[in-house]
């Protein structure tokens, strides 16, 4: 079989360091409890990267990957390897076939009514929203589509909109609304739909910088090249580009 994966994009942040540098420091990948016979090291950013400087699984690497997985949602693991104490970062492996129908969900102007607004929203509490997002979504998985998450937020809110992903519709409840829809008799339940699970893929740059990719002219944003990344749309295509090709008409 043949198998190809996105980039590993993990970060650790300061509650990792306990007290010691971290560049340099090994990490283990575990697949549904399963150790992966590689490890990643951590750079001077404080990102992971595969022993050759990559980011991604190849060979005989990406093979034991594969072969730990089963189809569909995989829990994964990053264990750092420090002197004083472990630091465990979780997240999830999806493994897909070729022949998969999968549409790419937008986050930022997407699901959230702008990209300026929603992306800064999160850091303040809240999602500048809209409405319906959860019924149309789940009502496309009802279908056999495959979601897949997409968004140009930094790395370090990586897990801030997993949460997000996982919350909305939840605080969405209108009691007047299902009301209406029980005396129809065409809701009753109290249950509110969450949006159904899929991937995220997000940059792996950091807050200010990529704020600031956003928020500048671009001319100014491509005189600082090498300083603040690609603008959100830039990042986004390339992505839609690499989706693309690993499931063609399916995407």
């Amino acid at each position: 079989a043949k198998y190809a994966c996105s980039e590993f994009n993990v970060h650790f942040g300061r509650d990792a360091k306990m007290g010691q540098p971290l560049a340099g420091l090994t990490v283990q990948v575990w697949i549904n409890n399963t150790l992966m016979p590689f490890t990643l090291l951590v750079d001077s950013s404080m990102q992971c990267i595969m022993q050759d400087g990559t980011r991604q699984p190849k060979g005989s690497d990406l093979a034991a990957l594969a072969g730990a997985m089963r189809k569909g949602a995989n829990a994964m693991r990053y264990r750092l390897q420090g002197d004083r104490a472990l630091y465990d970062v979780d997240a999830a492996a999806f493994l897909w076939s070729r022949g998969d129908r999968v549409i790419v969900c937008d986050i930022d102007g997407t699901l959230t009514r702008s990209d300026v607004i929603g992306y800064s929203a999160h850091v303040l509490g809240y999602e500048y929203m809209h409405e319906g997002v959860t019924e149309a979504l789940t009502h496309l998985a009802d279908n056999g589509y495959k979601l897949l998450f997409l968004s140009a937020r930094p790395i370090t809110a990586a897990n801030a909109t997993r949460s997000f992903l996982l919350q909305v519709g939840m605080s969405a409840r209108d009691t007047t609304v299902q009301a209406v829809g029980r005396g129809l008799g065409l809701h009753t339940s109290d249950s509110v739909l969450a949006l159904p699970r899929g991937p995220l893929l997000t940059t792996g740059s950091r807050s200010l910088p990529l704020l600031a990719s956003v928020m500048l002219p671009a001319s100014v944003a491509q005189a600082a090249s090498g300083i603040i990344p690609d603008s959100p749309a830039r990042f986004k295509a390339g992505v839609l580009s690499k989706v693309s090709s690993l499931f063609g008409e399916g995407v």
